[in-house]
C-alpha cells in the first residue's frame, strides 16, 4: 500500500509539474489530486523539494536502464528524447529552485551513459585513463544538455550534437589508442 500512495502522489507531482511551474505547487494541491490528507504525504516525503528529487532520479533511473545504445551519439539521443518527452515538466523544474535536482539528475544519466559507452574499451576502472575518459564524456554529455535546457529546448539538437559527437569519437580513439 505505501508503495502504492508514493506511485499515486509522484504522478500527480508530475501532472501538477505539466500545468504550473515548481514553486506554485503545494502540498495541499498534490493531497487533493491523490485523494489523500497531509499526514500521507508527509509520512512518505519530507518537503516538495525531496519529492523532487526522488522523482528525477526515478526518472532519470528509467532513462539509464532502458539505454544500450553503442555509439556517444546514440546514447545522448537517448537522452534528450527523453528530456523532450517531458520537456514543460522538466523546463518548469528546470527554472525553478530545484534547478540544481535537475542538473544532478542529467549529471547521474550523463555518467551511466559514460560508463557504458567505455565498457567494450575494457579499460581498468580504476585506471587515470579510464578516469579521464569517463569524466570527458560524462562532462561533455552534461554541458550538451544544459545548453539545451538554457534554450528552452528550441534550437534543434541534432546538428550540433552530431559534429559535437563525431568530434569526441575520434577523440577517444587517439587517447585510447595511445
Amino acid at each position: 500500500m505505501a508503495l502504492l500512495t508514493q506511485k499515486v502522489i509522484k504522478e500527480a507531482f508530475w501532472k501538477l509539474l505539466s500545468e504550473k511551474s515548481f514553486s506554485k505547487i503545494t502540498v495541499k494541491d498534490i493531497v487533493e489530486i491523490c485523494g489523500i490528507n497531509r499526514n500521507s504525504f508527509y509520512y512518505h516525503f519530507a518537503d516538495i523539494p525531496s519529492l523532487a528529487r526522488e522523482c528525477v532520479m526515478d526518472y532519470i533511473g528509467a532513462v539509464v536502464d532502458h539505454n544500450d545504445k553503442a555509439s556517444i551519439e546514440e546514447c545522448q539521443e537517448a537522452i534528450f528524447t527523453s528530456l523532450l518527452l517531458n520537456k514543460k515538466e522538466v523546463l518548469n523544474m528546470f527554472h525553478s529552485m530545484s534547478r540544481e535536482v535537475v542538473e544532478h539528475g542529467i549529471m547521474t544519466c550523463c555518467e551511466a551513459v559514460a560508463e557504458r559507452y567505455l565498457e567494450p574499451y575494457h579499460l581498468q576502472k580504476d585506471s587515470d585513463k579510464y578516469y579521464f575518459l569517463l569524466t570527458f564524456i560524462k562532462c561533455e554529455l552534461f554541458g550538451q544538455c544544459v545548453a539545451w535546457l538554457n534554450c528552452e529546448m528550441k534550437t534543434g539538437y541534432q546538428e550540433l550534437s552530431g559534429k559535437l559527437c563525431q568530434m569526441m569519437e575520434q577523440f577517444l580513439k587517439v587517447v585510447y589508442l595511445s
